[in-house]
């Protein structure tokens, strides 16, 4: 629906008679007093009636002094007319003197309706209470009604008759009494032809069917006022008229009647022929109305310049753009606005357009351009210097700052509204003075800036803020802001000057205010920064008050912990004993002690590291011990222990280290180090050729190192057999010779063996040899088997139980494929052959002499054989004495023959020739037995055989003057571990 505007309706007065205007004067300069005295007292009441600014209460109440004054100066007024109009009842006067009356009860209305107004201000109602409750503008309004009609009545042909019927029908409309008004403004067009107030009439009429949104009818009364145009409603008729047509939906024709007015009023310009409804600026304000409704906003800059003049355009213009804004069509703002300015660039309506515009893009939500033309106002406004525009700035950027710092806040901090609120709040600032305003908004702009992570501007704010704030709070808070802003823009990366400027607002804040919330935080900072740079000095005091001012604080602690950590970087372990006994002392935190004496041991640590790098070894394990024993606790103490150990080594004590490696383990069974402990002190015993003790700690080892528990084991077991401890020995390899892997059984069998060896030949064990023989065929592969065997067939060859041992080593030597074995059962066989070739008796008679020859012979070559083998098998241990056994059977077949008795039956005479032949038997064989002893003799010497008895031999040879000089022996190119095979010799004696 179309807008419907109220009409305005002024009241006119004709021309009056100059005695009636003589009479006016007279009563109204009667109201007042001529004294001098008077007059200066209502100088002074007008002085102070004057309104000041800024000030609405004292405003208000001046207005109602004013109000009363001239209320009892009109109130004088119409009670001397009042006696006028009695004096005069019925006389040519009365009518004039009546209508008089009447302006001054409409004069009185426009008072009552102050009073009305002020109804419900309280300074007015508790000075007047009275005055103010008993305001009635209507009831002054039904006096005038009242005497219209009676000089209508009692003086139809009073010369002003019509204007009284208009003051009456404008009356009545004041009490909507509309029906009666209209009627009335009828009664002069039709009764007064000739009244100038006719115009007026059909405007009056035209406004009340307006109102009652009769806009045909209204445009009649409007369009008959065009008959006058020399008449002062004549530009408001056509100005009614385009509103009417415009309610009539005829947008078109009312532009058209607008422009008449527009033209009207231009042709009026001249001062002297101004009409009083000069309606050029309404005209062109409310054709914007009408534009919009017919043509495009882009062309309006072109029709409007068209019809407007000078500074009309800008404000038609903004007009325009405002009805836009309010149907929001803001790109017709745009269209409007944006034009304006690219061809008026320097108007002194710029800051006004660019407002719109800033504001106008808001509206579009181009948040990027509205920012765009708020940067443009603040430019022209500080450039052309104008308070007006300024104030313009200030009004425009806090209005959008704090719009889009909300949608900012409420959008998640969104960048889109974080950079233009920035710089509309800088704008802002850049205009305002320092106050408290100015510092609520920067403080807004800071904050913004830290969410942002623009941290060194967000602290030059803070400051700013912290600087001039009087709110102790916000000041307190600011001042700590500007801290914490310049430390993250910093990120700890902290140069000198912005080292400087973090001093310089620490010391501010710290003198500022003495109880600060973060006044420990701050000075923490202030020393931590330094202490980053490697500046201990200037951390080192801080963090030491610190440390003492807040000892239960988290910073306090933390400010200790430094102030130790710099005594660490200097090294000054003795400093830090100190300081941390002295924490010790004070603290009562169960971890808090922990941690110190953590730090107090690692500082008595180092100091004994100390003396040990000053080579003040003495010293150093004395107090290493002494560590040792007070932190037994201590993580630190194994360290120390083992530590002791090192410098007992260190100091070439060896004994004494091992013993301390020992003492470790003892000590500290449970940790990583206890075996490597075990190893260091067998390792040292094994240095000092104390194989006892190292096979000791080696047992230890054993049980301590699992995974190696069998290798320790073997070790040790060596080491006492090294030792011929064979009881340590056997206890560890019988053991082990029970283990189901093979080779660990085997080698431990085959240590058992040797260990069998050694019993057998120098303790003579025999229950104890018999023991581990039983363990050596129960888990002994074959050839560990077989050995037992063959010292089976030993014993039962040492218990004379020959053809026993005989046959157990022909079984043996079946199976066998060791050429040991077979070497070893083969020399029994052989000393068993040799048993039975010493056993051979030659006694006999002459007829079997070849015979028993045969036979010694025979046994002879058996055992020859069964040597030769033992050699063949290549045993170095048993060669020796196979060819010193060998030789035996030649010296006992020789000195059996050359022994033998005289066979019977042989002549005596015989016997010298039996003799003979015998030596020709034996010769080859002696020949053979000094050959054989003398390579048995140099085989052993070889092998440093330990089962022959040299010295006999070397005598022998000796004895028959056999040369012992090897080098005599180079013709012998056969191995020691081989042997000249003997052919065997026929009983004969001959080949």
């Amino acid at each position: 629906m179309k807008k419907q505007l109220s009409p305005t309706i002024q009241t006119h007065s004709s021309p009056k008679p100059m005695w009636l205007l003589l009479l006016i004067v007279f009563v109204l300069t009667s109201l007042s007093h001529t004294s001098f005295a008077k007059k200066q007292q209502n100088k002074n009441v007008l002085n102070k009636l004057k309104l000041k600014n800024n000030d609405e209460k004292a405003n208000e109440i001046k207005s109602m002094k004013a109000e009363v004054l001239i209320r009892k100066s009109e109130i004088k007024a119409i009670n001397q007319l009042k006696r006028l109009i009695k004096k005069h009842k019925g006389k040519a006067l009365e009518p004039d003197l009546l209508f008089r009356l009447t302006e001054l009860y409409m004069r009185r209305v426009k008072a009552e309706r102050f009073f009305e107004i002020h109804r419900e201000s309280n300074a007015v109602v508790s000075l007047l209470p009275k005055l103010v409750k008993n305001a009635s503008s209507k009831k002054y309004i039904k006096k005038s009604i009242k005497i219209y009609d009676y000089i209508i009545r009692k003086y139809p042909k009073y010369n002003q008759i019509d204007m009284v019927l208009f003051n009456n029908a404008f009356a009545r409309q004041e009490v909507a009494d509309y029906k009666v008004s209209e009627k009335l403004y009828w009664r002069i067009i039709k009764k007064h032809p000739n009244s100038s107030l006719i115009p007026d009439a059909h405007l009056a009429i035209g406004e009340i069917a307006f109102i009652d949104k009769r806009f045909d009818h209204a445009l009649k009364h409007f369009m008959a006022i065009k008959k006058y145009p020399q008449s002062k409603v004549y530009p408001y008729g056509l100005y009614k008229s385009g509103w009417a047509m415009y309610n009539l939906n005829r947008a078109t024709e009312g532009i058209k009647e607008l422009e008449k007015v527009i033209l009207f009023s231009r042709s009026i310009e001249d001062k002297k022929k101004r009409s009083n409804f000069n309606l050029l600026s309404e005209a062109l304000q409310d054709l914007t109305l009408f534009y919009q409704e017919v043509y495009e906003a882009k062309n309006a800059y072109k029709y409007f310049q068209s019809i407007t003049k000078g500074d009309e355009l800008a404000e038609v213009l903004i007009s325009l753009s405002g009805i836009y804004k309010r149907h929001g069509k803001f790109d017709a703002v745009n269209d409007i606005l944006s034009e304006f300015n690219t061809k008026n660039p320097k108007h002194e309506k710029t800051p006004e357009v660019l407002d719109e515009l800033a504001w106008n893009f808001e509206n579009l939500r181009n948040r990027k351009k509205s920012e765009e033309y708020l940067v443009k106002l603040n430019k022209y406004c500080t450039t052309v210097k104008d308070e007006d525009c300024k104030e313009r700035v200030i009004d425009t950027s806090l209005s959008l700052g704090h719009k889009w710092r909300n949608l900012w806040v409420k959008n998640n901090k969104n960048e889109i509204f974080g950079a233009p609120t920035e710089t509309a709040f800088k704008i802002y600032i850049s205009n305002t003075p320092i106050n408290e305003d100015s510092l609520e908004v920067r403080f807004l702009m800071a904050e913004m800036l830290f969410a942002r992570e623009k941290y060194r501007e967000a602290s030059r704010h803070y400051n700013i803020i912290a600087v001039n704030e009087t709110k102790k709070e916000r000041k307190h808070d600011s001042a700590y802001a500007a801290i914490v802003s310049l430390q993250k823009a910093v990120k700890d990366k902290w140069d000198q000057n912005d080292h400087s400027e973090y001093n310089r607002l620490a010391n501010m804040y710290l003198n500022t205010f003495k109880k600060g919330k973060y006044r420990l935080d701050i000075q923490f900072k202030m020393a931590l920064i330094p202490y980053e740079k490697n500046q201990f000095e200037v951390a080192k005091p801080i963090f030491y008050k610190l440390g003492n001012l807040y000892p239960k604080a988290k910073k306090g602690l933390k400010s200790q912990d430094l102030y130790l950590d710099i005594l660490n970087h200097s090294k000054d372990y003795p400093a830090i004993k100190k300081y941390t006994q002295l924490l010790l002392k004070k603290s009562g935190n169960k971890k808090r002690i922990a941690e110190l004496k953590k730090v107090y041991e690692e500082a008595y640590f180092l100091q004994i590291q100390g003396f040990e790098k000053e080579n003040k070894l003495k010293l150093a394990f004395t107090e290493y011990e002494k560590f040792s024993k007070q932190n037994s606790l201590s993580p630190l103490a194994p360290k120390a222990l083992w530590n002791s150990a090192l410098l007992q080594v260190k100091r070439k004590l060896p004994v004494q280290a091992a013993s301390q490696f020992e003492k470790y383990e003892r000590t500290y069974p449970k940790t990583s180090e206890a075996k490597d402990a075990l190893i260091q002190a067998a390792n040292i015993y094994e240095e000092l050729s104390d194989l006892k003790n190292a096979a000791r700690v080696l047992v230890k080892l054993s049980t301590v190192d699992k995974e190696n528990s069998i290798k320790w084991k073997q070790v040790a077991a060596e080491y006492f057999y090294v030792e011929e401890d064979f009881n340590k020995s056997l206890q560890i390899f019988e053991k082990l010779a029970t283990n189901k892997n093979n080779q660990i059984r085997f080698e431990s069998i085959d240590k058992i063996i040797l260990i069998i060896k050694n019993l057998r030949d120098k303790t003579k064990d025999v229950e104890k040899t018999k023991s581990l023989m039983k363990t050596v065929l129960k888990n002994g592969n074959t050839n560990q088997k077989h050995f037992a065997l063959v010292e089976r067939a030993k014993k039962l060859y040492d218990q004379k139980k020959y053809p026993a041992a005989f046959k157990l080593t022909m079984d043996i030597n079946k199976y066998s494929k060791d050429s040991v074995i077979k070497s070893q059962v083969r020399l029994i066989q052989a000393d068993i052959l040799k048993k039975e070739l010493e056993a051979q008796s030659l006694k006999t008679t002459i007829q079997r002499i070849p015979t028993v020859l045969g036979l010694k012979i025979e046994r002879l070559d058996k055992a020859q054989r069964a040597y030769l083998s033992t050699i063949k098998y290549g045993n170095p241990e048993n060669n020796a004495l196979a060819m010193y056994n060998l030789s035996l059977c030649y010296k006992n077949y020789i000195e059996s023959l050359r022994n033998m008795p005289a066979p019977r039956g042989l002549p005596k005479d015989q016997e010298e020739g039996f003799r003979e032949e015998i030596s020709t038997i034996i010769s080859p064989i002696e020949d053979k037995y000094v050959e054989t002893l003398n390579q048995a003799y140099v085989t052993a010497k070889r092998q440093h055989s330990t089962n022959i008895d040299l010295n006999n031999i070397r005598s022998e040879l000796l004895r028959l003057k056999v040369s012992l000089n090897f080098e005599t022996l180079s013709h012998l190119k056969l191995p020691t571990n081989e042997f000249a095979d003997v052919s065997r010799l026929p009983a004969g004696g001959k080949k």
